[in-house]
């Protein structure tokens, strides 16, 4: 893989300070939605020329570490979980969306890199679709009705 082609896969992952903001139930699906199509490109393309999914996905894993290894000694932890949350809430939702069959298989190796690397911080991949079904509407424990079902269908 190419150094620009690797740049722009890790940076889908690393910088999240544009797209951990917007999880929230009002702005997620936007978020996501952005998302895919800024990213979902670049996976597939990768997905399509790599000729071994999880070489790709250990490049990725070593990317990240890189990442968290030039980060001050006392943020690199915060580095580490802003990086989880991208990848259970951006990158494994689109990976397993996208067309390319590959992509999914992409999302699992990373998650089983992960937790092979992590055993202690193993996450469990989810579609889009279950992450937003996890947001409820609630005002002091009472469940508000959901507009949300209304309008997207």
């Amino acid at each position: 893989m190419n150094k620009t082609t690797r740049h722009q896969l890790l940076s889908a992952i690393l910088n999240g300070g544009k797209w951990l903001p917007r999880f929230t139930m009002n702005d997620y699906a936007a978020a996501f939605k952005q998302y895919v199509e800024e990213f979902g490109p670049v996976y597939m393309e990768a997905v399509r020329t790599e000729p071994s999914i999880p070489a790709l996905a250990s490049e990725l894993l070593d990317g990240m570490e890189a990442s968290w290894a030039k980060a001050r000694i006392w943020s690199r932890t915060a580095a580490r979980m802003d990086t989880l949350q991208m990848l259970v809430n951006y990158l494994s939702p689109m990976l397993l969306g996208l067309e390319e069959p590959a992509c999914g298989e992409l999302a699992n190796c990373i998650r089983d890199g992960w937790a092979e690397r992590r055993p202690k911080e193993a996450y469990k991949t989810a579609s889009y679709k279950k992450i937003m079904g996890g947001f409820r509407r609630v005002f002091l424990g009472i469940p508000l009705p959901d507009k949300r079902s209304e309008s997207e269908e």
